[in-house]
């Protein structure tokens, strides 16, 4: 059985050589593309100073924030989050002040115009809360944000906090709606001769809500709100990494997609809510389907983490600098 490597398994140094060298600093989806092909192409290749240095970097990522060991400790998605983040030039959200931005950044005056001045504020509030690694763009005067959502592969369900659901409602069905999930776990409603159980914690309990909405009149409004509120918080491109041991998994999907996906899977429903992509609604996150929204995907890898270095090689000339360490320290 494979033995822990302490972090830091690879030095910091490692990372901002590699980083010097390529100079690829990251300013949107394609330079993003850009940096993780670069890193994994180096990783295959030999002889160079870069192809060393890609080697490392993904050694680290294996041995470190996918080993079964820790990978389920939330330690490693900041690790994962801070290497990507130093890779391509930026910096952690943590790393920065937040604000409330104005409700005229995110949306239209058409749009927000729509809403409650109570549900603009929420927007707001929720967006700042947006993004695990920013990187701007000094030329352009803009920063591109990304969510980075790690999870081990037997976890099948991505959280997307700061989405109030209260939000999504206000306004448009009755103010008891507003305590489903929170202080009730279920409502029942009847129209005509069906009977619904609404309810916010299973995809079957989200779906008798969507089709009491639909029976109700206002499934119209209610997916315009959905589109103005989603699109409004959520505008940063998502990452997902699966923290698999022996494999490289890696996807990014654009904001657009994203967004995108989400909605077109509420709004078809010819089989049923099947499709779609969130699962369950806690509090005020959704939880989504893994699978399904990996389909929707725009760049991806794949690949066995053997294909990029010799394991035994690496361990073997740090237990030789761990022994130079060793003698180093009882020298007079």
């Amino acid at each position: 059985m494979d033995s822990i490597l302490k972090f830091p398994v690879i030095p910091e140094s490692i990372y901002i050589e590699y980083r010097k060298l390529k100079k690829t600093p990251v300013s949107n989806h394609e330079t993003f593309k850009k940096l993780i092909t670069g890193l994994v192409k180096d990783a295959k290749g030999n002889g160079t100073l870069a192809s060393k240095l890609a080697k490392l970097i993904l050694f680290d990522w294996k041995n470190y924030i996918n080993h079964p060991a820790i990978y389920k400790e939330k330690s490693t998605a900041s690790a994962l989050e801070n290497r990507i983040a130093l890779l391509g030039h930026g910096n952690t959200s943590d790393a920065l002040p937040k604000k409330d931005p104005l409700i005229s950044t995110l949306l239209t005056k058409k749009e927000y115009d729509k809403l409650p001045l109570e549900v603009q504020a929420k927007i707001c509030s929720n967006f700042r809360e947006k993004g695990d690694a920013i990187f701007y763009d000094s030329k352009l005067n803009s920063s591109y944000k990304v969510s980075i959502k790690s999870l081990i592969s037997d976890n099948k369900e991505i959280n997307f906090g700061a989405l109030e659901f209260a939000s999504i409602i206000r306004g448009i069905l009755p103010d008891e709606f507003l305590a489903l999930g929170e202080r009730r776990s279920k409502i029942n409603k009847t129209i005509g001769k069906r009977e619904y159980e609404i309810g916010r914690g299973s995809r079957q309990q989200l779906g008798e809500f969507f089709d009491y909405i639909k029976a109700d009149g206002k499934w119209k409004i209610f997916l315009e709100r959905w589109k103005i509120v989603f699109s409004g918080i959520f505008k940063e491109d998502v990452i997902i990494y699966i923290k698999e041991h022996e494999k490289l998994k890696l996807y990014l999907i654009s904001n657009k997609s994203f967004v995108e996906s989400v909605y077109n899977s509420l709004v078809d429903t010819k089989d049923g809510y099947s499709n779609m992509i969130i699962n369950r609604w806690e509090g005020n996150s959704i939880r989504v389907d893994r699978d399904l929204l990996i389909k929707h995907v725009d760049f991806k890898v794949e690949e066995s983490f053997d294909n990029f270095f010799d394991e035994n090689n690496i361990k073997i000339k740090m237990q030789e600098m761990e022994n130079l360490k060793y003698k180093k320290l009882l020298q007079d």
